[in-house]
């Protein structure tokens, strides 16, 4: 589409470029809110406004850039239809759980902040209208180092103003992990430093569980899906020296400079130093035990379980933070048991694919993501959960007409 005014044309992005930058700025958001809550803190001004200037952004990408479903309308159909069905017979057999499957705040939906299964879903179809996966790999790319400055800029005004770091910063760990997993994935020349950035980041955070998701995404990156030897090998090097930095006691050493540092600004202590030095490093913070509970209660009624958000009515409100374990409680063994080796088998597809976009979109989505809800939240909240399974199911049948199209 081009815009003419005179002797003057304005070349409009193409519906597929509009979904990419839907998705980017999806990836993007829990950066962009901090950034603007920590600004509104120092100002002293409400930066709301900047904010839902951001929404309406997303939903004018999101409403040109979702007829690409078009191209994929018959995957589109078959999930509209499984989920339907999924979803009533949920509000059938478990009434009590509905609350965790519709949510009928509007406001929610209107800021692309799921509160329940069926919001999460939607982003499903989102996935499923991508059809240019070269181009979203270069944007997620380059967002990534976008993020990454965003993140550090973050962090350093409140170092330099004294806004108070929160001793566990989950969304913002989190939010950081998942453009470093996509930042991994794709890596280049030059990217060394924002990935320094980045990890000085996640240790602000004080979360362990998105420094697992990044060094889930290296060993994947450099050393399972990378096809050039020398790569592969200089990943396995840097995979043993930074083994052999943590196991001789510099990286402790490290942390303490580092935390030493911040001191400086009044962030008293880093939470990661912390564990280490009180010796629960590798401690599960009560998971251990939420995972013993929800065990016996699969054991009790393994076939048809208990129902979408089960975990949270056996723990007394908390998540299972296991993905595995809250799906299998959630529906049974059998039909848990299916949908997670489907899960499996799209990520495998993407991992193995002959197009080297999708196999570095499917190590940093999946690590920043599927790993995420291993460790920690609940994949009914999770609107990358859904939007990355949406990407699988696009990307088999963008690959297959690829595949056609050369052939020809």
């Amino acid at each position: 589409m081009v815009i003419k005014f005179g002797k003057r044309r304005w070349a409009l992005p193409s519906p597929p470029i509009f979904i990419n930058l839907f998705v980017t700025g999806i990836v993007l958001l829990p950066i962009y809110i901090k950034l603007m809550g920590v600004l509104g803190q120092i100002l002293s001004v409400p930066t709301t406004v900047t904010t839902y200037l951001y929404y309406g952004v997303l939903w004018l990408l999101l409403l040109i850039g979702i007829w690409e479903i078009k191209n994929h309308i018959i995957y589109a159909v078959i999930m509209a239809i499984l989920l339907a069905v999924a979803l009533l017979m949920e509000l059938f057999l478990f009434p009590e759980n509905s609350a965790y499957i519709l949510d009928g705040d509007a406001f929610s939906y209107a800021i692309f902040q799921p509160t329940a299964l069926l919001q999460s879903t939607l982003f499903v179809f989102v996935g499923l209208a991508v059809t240019n996966f070269e181009h979203l790999g270069r944007l997620l790319h380059r967002a990534a180092r976008i993020g990454v400055l965003g993140a550090t800029l973050t962090y350093l005004l409140m170092l330099l103003f004294g806004v108070g770091i929160h001793y566990d910063d989950m969304s913002t760990a989190y939010g950081v992990s998942l453009i470093m997993c996509i930042l991994v994935a794709f890596k280049e020349n030059g990217d060394w430093k924002y990935i320094v950035m980045g990890s000085v980041c996640l240790i602000l955070g004080g979360t362990r569980g998105p420094i697992i998701c990044l060094l889930v995404a290296a060993i994947f990156r450099f050393i399972i899906f990378e096809d050039n030897i020398y790569t592969k090998a200089r990943g396995i090097f840097l995979c043993i020296i930074g083994g052999l930095v943590v196991i001789s006691g510099v990286g402790l050493k490290l942390l303490e400079l580092l935390n030493d540092f911040f001191a400086m600004f009044g962030q008293t202590n880093l939470r990661i130093l912390d564990y280490i030095n009180e010796g629960v490093i590798l401690n599960g913070s009560g998971r251990d035990d939420f995972a013993y509970v929800l065990l016996e209660a699969i054991k009790k009624h393994p076939f048809v379980g208990y129902g979408v958000g089960a975990d949270r009515l056996i723990l007394g409100g908390y998540y299972a933070h296991n993905l595995v374990l809250e799906v299998l409680v959630s529906f049974g063994v059998i039909v848990g048991g299916i949908f997670l080796v489907w899960i499996i088998c799209l990520s495998l597809r993407m991992f193995t694919s002959q197009k080297l976009t999708a196999r570095k979109l499917a190590i940093g989505l999946f690590c920043g993501i599927v790993v995420k809800l291993c460790l920690s939240s609940t994949f009914i909240e999770s609107r990358e959960f859904f939007l990355f399974l949406g990407l699988c199911i696009a990307a088999k049948g963008s690959c297959g007409l690829i595949e056609q199209t050369e052939k020809r």
